[in-house]
């Protein structure tokens, strides 16, 4: 009886030990973070009008090493270089892609939503700077792990057409409409979409707003009834409450207008 008390004792503290072992292995270290690392971006780009199918971007990057075995979503985004990314463009999101490319129009549309998401008039002819980063991250609970800054000189062209928007405003942003994030209607029509990174306070409270104030349109939550965490789908009102629902920290956003259907994916 002693012989089979002490094995299990044994047993106990070995499969304790072991439990902390591997409880070890999965404790986050920031020390031994490296982020992604962008390549492929040029000094500088000249669009032309007249070439826009053609490719103009190309870029790459390496999987961030998160310290231990973990799938972390990377997002490249891409901001005016004296914007310091306070209001970015998000040009993708994914946990198993590392490469990205644009044609010569989408490029050149990226920066002239940059620059109405900015307020920033452009003049034909000009040269802007533009920043583009990394973000990785592997949970909510996880602070965003970002690559260094790229910079390049690019000389868009006036003309191209802008996407209507909705602004999406909530905690992630401090409800700044400086600040915030939009959903974009590629056909200017009642539908609209983008990848949004809500850096996982979405459950803090979030709405769709049409203009740069709440009067001129917004929708929210109806207030009968509450949205599950993870819905896929769900119904808005108009002048509804805050949307308090969603965890991760980016979603794909789909949302039409005159249904008040979101969609939400990642």
């Amino acid at each position: 009886m002693k012989l089979l008390k002490y094995a299990a004792v044994v047993i106990s503290l070995f499969a304790f030990t072991s439990c902390e072992s591997d409880l070890e292995k999965t404790i986050y270290d920031e020390s031994k973070v490296k982020p992604a690392v962008l390549s492929g971006l040029e000094d500088v780009y000249i669009l032309d009008k007249t070439k826009g199918s053609e490719n103009a971007l190309l870029l790459k990057w390496t999987k961030p090493d998160m310290g231990y075995q973990a799938s972390a979503t990377s997002l490249l985004e891409m901001d005016l270089k004296e914007k310091n990314f306070n209001n970015p463009v998000i040009l993708t999101a994914s946990i198993e892609e590392t490469a990205y490319s644009a044609t010569v129009s989408d490029f050149n549309k990226k920066i002239m939503t940059l620059f109405k998401n900015h307020g920033v008039e452009y003049t034909e002819g000009e040269t802007v700077e533009l920043s583009f980063r990394i973000g990785s991250y592997i949970s909510t609970v996880i602070d965003t792990v970002f690559s260094e800054v790229y910079t390049t000189t690019v000389t868009p062209y006036a003309g191209e057409a802008v996407y209507p928007m909705i602004s999406v405003r909530g905690d992630y942003c401090n409800w700044s409409f400086n600040n915030s994030q939009f959903v974009y209607s590629v056909n200017s029509d009642d539908n609209y979409a983008a990848m949004i990174y809500f850096d996982g306070k979405a459950q803090n409270g979030w709405k769709f707003c049409k203009e740069e104030d709440w009067n001129s349109g917004n929708w929210g939550s109806n207030g009968e009834s509450t949205i599950p965490d993870e819905a896929l789908e769900v119904t808005l009102i108009s002048g509804g409450n805050d949307i308090k629902a969603y965890s991760k920290k980016s979603y794909w956003v789909e949302f039409n207008s005159s249904t008040g259907l979101l969609q939400m994916s990642q």
